[in-house]
């Protein structure tokens, strides 16, 4: 409630930890998760993708993952859209390990997409395709997004209370989010006397990552 007041800057937003990032994944990358040949109404992810091996075995998908994330870098929200969008027209309802078709509208999920850079939307593709079982905690709490007239952005928050440390994972994935040029940060919240809450925004320390890393390519 505190982001979507008015003087702070009338955010939508959800409290989703990894849940929006892994359906953009899944989405994005459907037609190379699953087997196209066996359709159904349930989709298990692959074992292969949950532990990474698709894209560094020499005979995977590393070259069909890696140009998929080239595309999102360089056309940003345009391919974004265009790879979820087919996604979510061809395969609604099918369940999807990683996938919540409640989440968004189709229109919702442009605009949500639409928020975000290339940048940002194929680092967090690369690191789950490198190991999606190993990146699927320690996301932010927070998704906090703009669209309308001004500039659509996009927020990643943090929220801690008092005592409340982050954890390994959280640092690295705000350390992996700020380094692609996300907005991402710490919320401190703290109880008052009058049971009001104290809300304080720390930015993140400096990133010490490269902006992303692809899929490097493995020994052959």
């Amino acid at each position: 409630d505190h982001f979507a007041l008015p003087e702070e800057g009338a955010w939508r937003g959800q409290h989703c930890e990894n849940g929006v990032l892994l359906t953009l994944f899944v989405l994005i990358m459907w037609d190379l998760v699953f087997d196209q040949t066996a359709p159904g109404p349930f989709c298990e992810l692959p074992r292969a993708v949950q532990d990474g091996s698709w894209v560094r075995d020499a005979a995977g998908k590393r070259a069909a993952v890696q140009a998929r994330l080239d595309d999102l870098d360089s056309r940003g929200p345009a391919a974004a859209r265009e790879w979820c969008g087919r996604a979510y027209d061809q395969h609604f309802g099918v369940h999807a390990r990683g996938v919540n078709w409640d989440r968004f509208s189709r229109q919702e999920l442009d605009q949500l997409l639409d928020c975000f850079s290339g940048r940002v939307l194929a680092m967090v593709c690369s690191l789950y395709a490198e190991h999606y079982a190993a990146w699927g905690g320690g996301v932010p709490d927070l998704m906090l997004w703009r669209t309308g007239n001004e500039q659509p952005s996009l927020r990643f928050v943090e929220v801690k209370g008092p005592g409340d440390s982050l954890s390994n994972g959280q640092r690295a994935w705000l350390d992996k989010l700020l380094a692609a040029g996300a907005d991402a940060f710490v919320c401190h919240v703290d109880a008052q006397d009058d049971d009001s809450m104290a809300v304080t925004e720390d930015g993140a320390a400096q990133p010490s990552a490269p902006a992303f890393n692809f899929i490097a390519a493995a020994t052959d």
